[in-house]
């Protein structure tokens, strides 16, 4: 990618792009002036452009359902745009970090299966800053997770950068793959794994404790706790977080504004507390990672080199293609591969100096200017893009009409009577022909895409299996009151037949009715 912190090209320069317009926290001032065009990019405008302006000029049989596939095919390639350049500013926090990790400071990068990092440092109780990376899983992403980091570290932690959304497997998902193979394997000799410990079990005989894995049951419960904390405003649009005595600072894109400070506000807020049920053998855990024992075929230098034919002594070559990286053991190249730390050189092949040159001439001689004739005979209204075009902006809520419930319900219904389930991607197709009373159903405003018609039906789904539930909870409720009427019924007769015969002035046939 050509995206550069200052650019005289608007598409390229992620200042312009991530900058949200007149906010005094999130916006820099560029500067220098967009006065340059990516050939590229503009083609890309200009044929999307063309392309719904063709789409709306043609005669079709049922022009509104052509143009709502052109505009949310148009839309999803303009996201996709904005994705990749957020994905490629936010990774250059975790490079940032990384490479200038110092004496004592921790890197830690968490998923759903846990690793962490440390570059440099001494052993544990010497580390004096932890720097945390993870993606947006709403468990890290959430003001009850960030105000319980500073409260249990307040000494220790220092940022916390999310990824950007979608943005690929991590180093946690690798590792994750292993132990999953792991338990696979002991599955498959024949034995059983039913819960959290039978998995652990299974890890330590497959692995021999090369991964160290705890079973642990939550004691308290923080859900409860949750609703007391005052919510930081919009933390799903904010990507990076830094900590200090002062308060928090956000960001929504790395280095772009000064950033917001939010004060230290909230009281005390109740961490979850685990209990551990089973703990590896040893608690000692490295220290700082093994030193990168790569090759001599890592040169700093900038001229183009060849990776090294794999040899006895270094054999594990970095997957990165561009990479000339290569390592004696599978220990340091898993290493190098977590901190993503590549030695990208271009290889001297035909394909590979021909894609050389062609970026040199994009970044220079074939630079246009907004000025130029060309252009002018286009369309210059979109040139150059409006600032803050690559922020990632909350989706406002859709309700669906009535028509539209109706409609969707009518499908669900019929999955449900018949066994076979509407396919959403399906339903949606149809759409914009379905016909009531002669004429179209909805309007291109109302179509719906296949993910709206999947989520509705997914909330219908819920909303039944909540009715069976309490129908059922119902059925027994009222199975239990008409057994304990039986029963009482019984009793009062047993009673009552004590009475008469202790009396002896009483017909217990006549009573009864008999």
């Amino acid at each position: 990618m050509h995206v550069r912190t200052s650019s005289t090209i608007a598409d390229h320069c992620f200042v312009h792009a991530l900058s949200q317009t007149g906010s005094v926290f999130f916006e820099d001032q560029c500067p220098h002036d967009h006065i340059h065009q990516c050939p590229q990019c503009y083609q890309l405008e200009h044929t999307l452009s063309t392309i719904l302006t063709k789409t709306a000029d043609v005669g079709w049989d049922n022009p509104e359902a052509y143009l709502f596939k052109v505009e949310k095919s148009v839309n999803a390639i303009k996201e996709l745009k904005s994705h990749i350049l957020r994905t490629k500013v936010q990774d250059s926090a975790r490079a940032d970090i990384t490479g200038n990790l110092k004496e004592g400071e921790m890197f830690l990068v968490a998923d759903w299966a846990m690793k962490y990092s440390q570059r440099y440092g001494k052993p544990r109780k010497n580390i004096n800053k932890v720097h945390i990376w993870s993606d947006n899983a709403g468990c890290y992403k959430s003001t009850f997770t960030i105000y319980a980091l500073y409260q249990e570290l307040p000494n220790l932690i220092k940022s916390y950068n999310f990824c950007e959304a979608q943005d690929g497997k991590g180093p946690c998902d690798r590792k994750a793959s292993h132990i999953k193979a792991a338990i696979k394997r002991h599955v498959n000799e024949g034995n059983d794994v039913l819960n959290a410990s039978a998995m652990k079990r299974a890890i330590d005989l497959q692995q021999k404790g090369k991964y160290r894995v705890k079973v642990v049951t939550p004691v308290i419960d923080a859900d409860a706790e949750k609703i007391h904390v005052k919510p930081i405003p919009n933390i799903s649009t904010l990507s990076n977080f830094e900590f200090s005595s002062d308060g928090l600072k956000v960001w929504r894109a790395y280095k772009v504004g000064p950033g917001k400070l939010i004060p230290w506000k909230n009281n005390a807020v109740t961490c979850l507390q685990l209990n551990v049920v089973h703990t590896w053998s040893s608690d000692v855990i490295p220290d700082i990672l093994p030193p990168d024992d790569e090759s001599e075929a890592h040169d700093e230098s900038t001229q183009p080199a060849f990776k090294r034919r794999k040899t006895s002594d270094h054999v594990f070559n970095c997957s990165n293609d561009d990479c000339d990286r290569s390592f004696n053991t599978m220990t340091s190249l898993d290493n190098h591969l977590l901190l993503g730390n590549c030695n990208v050189h271009v290889e001297k092949k035909v394909v590979d100096r021909c894609k050389v040159m062609y970026n040199n001439k994009l970044q220079t001689i074939n630079a246009i200017t907004i000025q130029s004739d060309d252009l002018e005979k286009e369309n210059t209204t979109d040139v150059p893009e409006e600032r803050g075009w690559a922020l990632k902006v909350k989706k406002p809520k859709v309700l669906f009409t009535e028509a539209q419930k109706q409609y969707l319900s009518e499908k669900f219904n019929i999955g449900k009577v018949t066994g076979n389930k509407e396919d959403p991607a399906k339903v949606s197709r149809d759409m914009p022909y379905i016909l009531k009373d002669g004429q179209k159903r909805f309007t291109r405003e109302h179509f719906l895409t296949t993910s709206q018609v999947a989520s509705y039906f997914s909330r219908l789904a819920l909303k039944d299996r909540r009715n069976d539930i309490q129908d059922q909870n119902d059925f027994t409720a009222a199975s239990a009151a008409k057994k304990l009427f039986g029963l009482k019924k019984k009793s009062s007769f047993s009673c009552l037949d004590m009475m008469w015969f202790r009396s002896g002035s009483l017909n217990k046939k006549k009573y009864c009715g008999a």
